[in-house]
This record gives structure tokens, C-alpha cells and sequence, in this order.
């Protein structure tokens, strides 16, 4: 496990079913051992049975957040106990350089149902961080893909990287997606093209 539960304790949460159907907001208010006690602002829903596996997103104050799954063992009220914790993953904020782009670009789906074609997308915002595409295709959050990187990058490198969110924008739909570790060369690779981006706007 990535981290002590006990540092989640206080922590602001959001609990989603594993298809990232929403449950509710809440706030973790006791981790023992395996066990994590979440405090909702109102009832937890009838049908929310004891074994129901949940994910749970905490995040901390300097915006940093992890994501775990448990199962329900005990539900009453705005009471919630998720026990056997696992799959728990840190997510560190990171700042990084943004620069506004209009790139395409190609994208491939990861997972055991995603087809192997890749997917067109157009690069919207990209930093050494992450990205900020369009797409014509619907991603739910938490999705895998790989980043096609031949337009800074003569390669032939796939970036990896996790969706993490969705936003409207120009009468489309645009995904925000955090890169894993990559190697060192590469992340030099983007930083210059990001900068000779920037550097080219300000002549």
C-alpha cells in the first residue's frame, strides 16, 4: 500500500461506484487498520448494500489527492465504513508551465476493452504535467491512454497518462490527463518544445 491510512483522517472525500457512478461527498473521520469511517452531509441511499466496493477520492489541502477502493461493511444514516482498502494511489500536485496549443494529435486507449486503433484528438494546453485535449469520443474518468508524441518527438515514444477530469469547451467535450514518470530525455524533449512554443508567441 502506497500510504498509512491515518493520513487520510480528516480529509475531504468524494465516494463513486466503480463504473464512477457518484454516491456522495463526505469527510474521512476515523482510519483504523484497513478500515476508513466516511461522515456524509446527508443519509448515505437505502440501496447501498454492506460488500458494495466504492472508490474513494481524499484530498488534502495543498491539493494533492489519492484514490482507493473499499468495500462497505457497515452504512447507517451519513455513516459509512469502507474495509479492505487497496489499489490506493497518491497523486502529488504538481505546477508546471502551461502553454495554450492547437496541435493534433493521436491518442490510444489502455485496458482490456479499449480497441487497439488510435484515437484523433486535437492538443489544447500542455505542460511536462499533463494535457488538456478534444475529443469526439466520451472518456470517463480514471481512463488510460497513451499520448502519440511524434509532434515534439522523432522517437517514436508513447507518453502514458491517466484522465482525471472533463470540462466543456468550444460546443465540445475537452479531457484533462496527468502523465506518469517518463524518462528524463523526454521530459526534456517537451519542456523545449513547450518553450519554443511559448518563445515563438512572444516574437
Amino acid at each position: 500500500m502506497a500510504m498509512q491510512l491515518d493520513q487520510l483522517n480528516g480529509l475531504a472525500c468524494e465516494l463513486k461506484q466503480m463504473d464512477n457512478a457518484p454516491v456522495s461527498i463526505g469527510q474521512v473521520v476515523a482510519a483504523e487498520g484497513e478500515a476508513l469511517r466516511i461522515q456524509a452531509p446527508f443519509d448515505f441511499p437505502p440501496d447501498l448494500a454492506a460488500g458494495t466496493k466504492l472508490k474513494l477520492t481524499a484530498t488534502a489541502p495543498d491539493g494533492s489527492f489519492s484514490v482507493l477502493a473499499g468495500n462497505v461493511v457497515e452504512v447507517g444514516g451519513s455513516l459509512l465504513t469502507l474495509h479492505g482498502i487497496n489499489n490506493v494511489k497518491e497523486y502529488g500536485q504538481r505546477r508546471f508551465f502551461r502553454v495554450d496549443v492547437n496541435i493534433p494529435g493521436e491518442i490510444r486507449q489502455e485496458g482490456l476493452f479499449a480497441r487497439p486503433d488510435p484515437i484523433p484528438v486535437v492538443i489544447r494546453n500542455l505542460s511536462v504535467g499533463g494535457v488538456l485535449f478534444r475529443s469526439e469520443k466520451i472518456f470517463l474518468p480514471e481512463t488510460a491512454i497513451r499520448l502519440d508524441t511524434s509532434f515534439f518527438s522523432g522517437d517514436g515514444e508513447e507518453l502514458h497518462a491517466v484522465i482525471l477530469r472533463g470540462q466543456r469547451l468550444d460546443g465540445g467535450m475537452a479531457y484533462g490527463a496527468d502523465f506518469a514518470e517518463m524518462p528524463d530525455w523526454l521530459e526534456d524533449q517537451l519542456s523545449n518544445f513547450i518553450f519554443s512554443m511559448q518563445r515563438g508567441r512572444a516574437h
